[in-house]
């Protein structure tokens, strides 16, 4: 015999043929319409497909597997710039004011996912409505005689925050007074447009 012929299925038919039969299956379209929202919703499916395909490459902003905190919510959320909220010495008294009003911010604007950095151990006001904290130490607990300075520390570690959360912008805000200009910065983001 010069040619072989095979009796099984060939390759390109078998996924076709198992699609044919689950469409005739009652409640599948449902079905697989659950497992698509469970998937989209899994933190750890995002994050495997970010490493396989290494997604964050070249996107400012996007994809960085992050809350966008309790106020937004929907498909696309991870697509939204991040924007660094540096709140490093900022009054304790002055912060749920502060967080208070970049989330208005991002209410209105439903441009951004915030991260908080703070250099006090309160949490509470930023974790009310679900933004991530990042803590540095601060200044007056900062050793004497450490061979880095405390400035250097503190560009070292923003600059860890901003490469680990794939930053876009960072907004300044150390007392209520700064509130105001803040909000006109956050006020220019605006999700990505669809093309």
């Amino acid at each position: 015999m010069s040619g072989s012929t095979s009796t099984g299925p060939r390759l390109g038919t078998v996924p076709a043929r198992a699609l044919r039969i689950a469409r005739r299956v009652p409640g599948s379209e449902r079905l697989a319409g659950a497992v698509v929202r469970r998937l989209r919703r899994s933190r750890i499916a995002r994050e495997v497909v970010a490493r396989v395909f290494d997604v964050r490459s070249g996107t400012p902003g996007g994809t960085t597997f992050l809350s966008a905190g309790r106020l937004l919510d929907g498909h696309g959320l991870e697509n939204l710039p991040v924007v660094l909220v540096d709140a490093v010495g900022a009054p304790a008294a002055d912060l749920p004011a502060m967080v208070e009003a970049v989330a208005r911010e991002q209410l209105l604007t439903g441009g951004f996912r915030p991260v908080v950095l703070l250099s006090g151990d309160d949490l509470s006001a930023a974790r009310r409505y679900g933004y991530p904290v990042e803590l540095v130490v601060q200044e007056d607990a900062w050793p004497t005689d450490s061979p880095v300075p405390w400035p250097d520390y503190l560009r070292h570690r923003i600059g860890d925050v901003v490469h680990t959360y794939n930053v876009s912008m960072t907004v300044a805000l150390r007392s209520v007074q700064d509130v105001h200009g803040a909000s006109a910065v956050l006020a220019t983001c605006r999700p990505p447009s669809v093309r």
